[in-house]
């Protein structure tokens, strides 16, 4: 009879499985240090494991989904603070806009005010050559 050798199978799987982790462990350490977002794609792909890998482990799963909300609490605005707008640059927008938005309002109402008199004078004139 043939002996039972799964064992050592066995502990191969779990060393494999044991350096995949510190793989993916290395990918977040390093991420957090560089600030960098995390993701469960970004960090599969770095480590070279699956998603599923990582969604399945679950102290990983739980790992990223720390970081990504340290991540989200701590991620300053996506534009550098030299190339957003400064107050000053938004009033003067703001008022720009609004008298803008005041001429088109007042070109929309005179238009209409136009729109409704020759609308007056094609039905008076259709209604004077109208008979039986």
């Amino acid at each position: 009879m043939a002996t039972d050798n799964s064992h050592h199978l066995h502990a191969a799987q779990r060393l494999h499985h044991a350096q995949l982790v510190e793989r993916v462990e290395t990918v977040l350490r390093n991420l957090e240090k560089s600030g960098a977002p995390v993701s469960f794609p970004a960090v599969a792909e770095a480590a070279g494991v699956s998603r599923a890998f990582i969604y399945k482990t679950e102290s990983l799963r739980c790992l990223v989904d720390r970081l990504r909300q340290v991540n989200r609490a701590t991620a300053g605005p996506a534009i550098p603070a030299r190339q957003r707008r400064s107050e000053a640059s938004k009033d003067a927008l703001i008022t720009r806009l609004t008298q803008e938005n005041r001429a088109l309002r007042e070109q929309n109402k005179t238009l209409a005010d136009q729109n409704a008199a020759l609308l007056g004078r094609l039905r008076a004139g259709a209604g004077g050559e109208a008979g039986p």
